[in-house]
């Protein structure tokens, strides 16, 4: 399997090279979305998607795509009917860039979110 890896340079201190593989950025926007009711990843909460899921999987529902020090986020996943899809959407975008600049130190260029379906809760 080809992964892409990035490399992060400390500019006070270089005691050698940081790379963080593509998967582990796409975990960290998965993760970033246990705090949103309502949005799903491949029909599932993100903890179980996540949990669950391995490289290949993860890389179905979430691109990365890292150019000159930037990231690039593609995310695809399900809202619950009843919330506010726009809103929901930019809280996703809210809550992935923060993660992943405060987990990499990378800067995050954008962040596209794809509404897949809507999710009806069934009524017990």
């Amino acid at each position: 399997m080809t992964e892409q890896e990035i490399q992060m340079e400390n500019q006070d201190q270089r005691y050698g090279e940081v790379r963080i593989a593509n998967d582990v950025i796409a975990v960290i926007a998965g993760m970033a979305l246990c705090d949103i009711p309502g949005v799903y990843i491949d029909g599932k909460l993100p903890e179980a998607f996540i949990d669950r899921s391995n490289s290949k999987n993860i890389t179905k529902s979430v691109k990365i795509e890292v150019a000159e020090g930037y990231v690039a986020v593609g995310i695809i996943v399900s809202i619950e009917y009843g919330k506010i899809v726009s809103d929901t959407c930019a809280e996703i975008q809210d809550k992935i860039k923060v993660a992943i600049q405060t987990m990499t130190g990378l800067d995050v260029a954008r962040v596209d979110v794809t509404v897949e379906e809507l999710i009806f809760k069934k009524e017990k």
